[in-house]
């Protein structure tokens, strides 16, 4: 990995603060390891109180992607393989963030993304994703690599926020039904869904548990998938300006595609992305960058139009 971007710079901050500068007791109360061990615990039994198969601990290989410094697989049993796969995972190590055990046997620590999980084809017998998803770059392909490398009969478990608020850490806000239906689609039935109460990890959005056990071999590479079947809606528009001549001005994010920034009147509500497609704005102005948009936007004032950002005026 060449120089951490700033939301992965952000994110390795909080792992600092979080083990070696008290965060961890700051917000809970409790040591870091102590927190952890137990949270990882829990998880475990609760994952395995919902699995309808009998979950064997002999030989077998679990991975956890995305998985920060301590993964639930820590805590797992000793006969199994655990995989740990984050972007981050050499600066965890580096820093001293990930806690050192006397039985290292069977513990593998990978760095690599979510988008391109270095394993093969269906290693896993259980492959774990807890509040990663809407932290990655690219959740749809993400999500088609946590299948490609699960086994068949094997299962995804899923832990993730959904909606919600989105910032630099966060940025996406994942629609359930979308997701759902994604995996459902890459030879995985959904077995157990849970939404924990008054559990939240960042405004306005809802916990989301998801287990799918892989029932058939598919080519799960999101290269192959036509993109118009993405749930576009899925991404949560940013508002990044606002009245600026009178228009707000929207980020989108798009799967692979770089992002898109759309300015509409203030006077016309709340941005929707199907509203853009449908022409149902009064004038929709879009461009690759915000100095594009604002440029675009001033020209319209002008009575002029860019050359650089198309401008589209629908009859009122």
């Amino acid at each position: 990995m060449g120089q951490l971007s700033s939301k992965e710079r952000s994110e390795l901050d909080f792992w600092i603060d979080h083990v070696h500068w008290g965060g961890c007791e700051r917000e809970s109360g409790r040591p870091f390891l102590e927190q952890w061990r137990e949270g990882a615990r829990g998880r475990l039994k609760f994952y395995f109180e919902n699995i309808e198969d009998t979950v064997s601990t002999e030989n077998t290989i679990w991975v956890d992607v995305g998985c920060g410094p301590f993964s639930v697989l820590l805590e797992a049993p000793e006969g199994v393989t655990k995989v740990m796969v984050d972007p981050l995972m050499k600066h965890y190590v580096n820093n001293k963030l990930v806690p050192t055990v006397e039985d290292q046997s069977r513990r593998i620590f990978l760095e690599g993304s979510g988008e391109n999980i270095p394993l093969v084809n269906e290693t896993a017998d259980l492959v774990f994703c807890t509040n990663t998803i809407d932290h990655v770059s690219d959740p749809w392909a993400t999500l088609s690599e946590l299948l490609r490398v699960t086994k068949v009969g094997g299962y995804l478990i899923l832990d993730a926020d959904m909606e919600g608020q989105t910032d630099e850490m966060h940025p996406h806000a994942l629609k359930v039904a979308d997701v759902e239906k994604y995996i459902e689609g890459l030879g995985a039935t959904r077995t157990f869904s849970h939404y924990p109460q008054g559990v939240k990890r960042r405004p306005g959005a809802i916990l989301y548990f998801g287990f799918f056990k892989k029932t058939k071999s598919a080519d799960t590479s999101v290269s192959d998938t036509d993109s118009n079947q993405i749930p576009y809606g899925s991404y949560h528009p940013a508002l990044i300006a606002e009245n600026v001549k009178g228009f707000n001005i929207i980020k989108l994010s798009a799967l692979q595609q770089d992002d898109k920034y759309f300015a509409i009147l203030q006077t016309d509500g709340p941005f929707s992305y199907e509203k853009v497609i449908n022409t149902e704005y009064t004038v929709v102005i879009d461009g690759k960058s915000v100095g594009e948009v604002k440029q675009a936007i001033k020209n319209y004032v002008d009575k002029t139009c860019s050359t650089k950002a198309s401008v589209k005026a629908n009859p009122s």
